[in-house]
């Protein structure tokens, strides 16, 4: 499986030749790698078996130590075994010397880019369950690469306002605040008050007591539709 995270891009022409970029990126990286997600797995690794560039796509995500996904017909535990029978048997043996080990992320935001598989045309999709653990906690996926892009907690539900359902790119994620900043502008109704014409239609159309004032002023108003053609006051 090929990965264009911009974290990870260089100058790799082998990924241009991967069996996978037909496919669908979600097919190399299942929630989990247990047996219920065997068959997606095997899957998987039937097309990387027929892949012209094998090799390469596994070679880079053993040297760039990648903690997720299927690359090379590999899966992470596989390739952290084969990066561990590598070492001399006086390291595997010896629990005072070091083996590889995955890194974790060193920030939030190296979490989130992690599981993110960005596309040509701007969006960004989330590999997995939606949720961001670092730091011991777990966070929504959608709000933390909010916060993150923004600079800000998000108010209210973080949706994406691109035609991606399932984007994550920050650009494209708003909420509440920005929606509302975003939506036309209402068309405010003039408040209707005793003393004018609105305020007798208001009286009829709440059926309650007709007062003086706006009885007086429907009168005027009606005399002024007779008079001129409208029942608006013109201005002197």
């Amino acid at each position: 499986m090929t990965r264009t995270s911009p974290a990870l891009d260089r100058t790799t022409d082998w990924r241009t030749q991967a069996a996978c970029q037909s496919e669908n990126p979600d097919l190399w990286f299942p929630p989990k790698y247990a047996d219920a997600w065997l068959p997606q797995i095997e899957m998987a690794k039937t097309i990387c078996d027929s892949c012209p560039v094998l090799a390469q796509c596994r070679d880079f995500a053993l040297t760039e130590r990648l903690t997720d996904g299927i690359f090379g017909a590999l899966t992470p535990n596989e390739r952290y075994r084969v990066l561990r029978n590598r070492l001399p048997s006086r390291v595997r043996n010896s629990s005072s010397e070091p083996i590889p080990s995955w890194p974790r992320p060193a920030s939030l935001q190296e979490a989130v880019d992690r599981r993110l598989q960005h596309t040509e045309d701007g969006h960004a999709l989330l590999r997995g369950d939606d949720t961001i653990k670092f730091g011991g906690k777990a966070y929504g996926s959608r709000r933390i690469a909010f916060e993150l892009g923004h600079k800000r907690k998000p108010q209210g539900l973080v949706r994406p306002t691109c035609e991606e359902p399932g984007c994550h790119a920050w650009q494209h994620l708003g909420d509440r605040v920005i929606r509302a900043a975003a939506a036309p502008p209402r068309v405010r109704r003039r408040v209707a008050v005793c003393g004018t014409d609105s305020g007798y239609a208001k009286h009829l159309r709440e059926k309650t007591p007709v007062c003086d004032a706006c009885r007086r002023a429907h009168s005027e108003a009606d005399a002024r539709l007779r008079r001129t053609g409208t029942s608006r006051q013109v201005a002197v």
